[in-house]
């Protein structure tokens, strides 16, 4: 906690902060080309990427909620019908390095985005309080309970989901 209320830390957590926003996202859009030029920063979000777990997080989330609208969709139409989600697996499968690629660039863009105006040697010592560690152990657990409440929460939705498919099919 003593880091994440330093200087550096609460400089970090307000350009997070800042980077959040709808009309942030816009304009990481606009300058995602010139954000991508500086290599030397790229790298220092491709490694921040890999510490925090963002791609893998981002490709677990979507992953689930995918299989979970499939389930719920599949079950509501054919709720006699054994589910089989192999299919729609290998599919997700087949597109999983493209959309991986896609993730990641777009995890690279808004690390380089939030940290844009942060001096390259803060960075590195953000990058070196994210690989010590207690802190790698504390955003373990942060991430594990993230992903947990994600999937949770994505199962009731698609519950609620497959629900309303029935009800709509039973009116019709």
């Amino acid at each position: 906690m003593a880091w994440y209320e330093s200087d550096l830390g609460r400089e970090i957590t307000r350009a997070e902060e800042s980077a959040s926003t709808p009309e942030a996202y816009q304009k990481m859009m606009q300058s995602a080309q010139s954000l991508l030029e500086n290599s030397e920063r790229v790298e220092f979000a491709n490694r921040l990427d890999v510490l925090m777990g963002a791609t893998e997080m981002t490709m677990g989330i979507q992953e689930h909620t995918g299989i979970a609208v499939y389930s719920a969709i599949m079950t509501a139409m054919q709720p006699d019908a054994p589910l089989n989600i192999e299919p729609f697996k290998a599919q997700m499968d087949a597109a999983s390095e493209q959309t991986r690629a896609a993730i990641k660039q777009m995890v690279t863009i808004s690390f380089l985005y939030s940290y844009r105006n942060i001096e390259t040697n803060n960075l590195k010592k953000y990058g070196k309080f994210l690989n010590d560690a207690t802190t790698l152990k504390f955003n373990k657990t942060i991430m594990d309970s993230m992903n947990s409440g994600l999937e949770s929460s994505v199962s009731k939705w698609a519950d609620l989901l497959a629900k309303i498919f029935k009800n709509k099919k039973q009116q019709s």
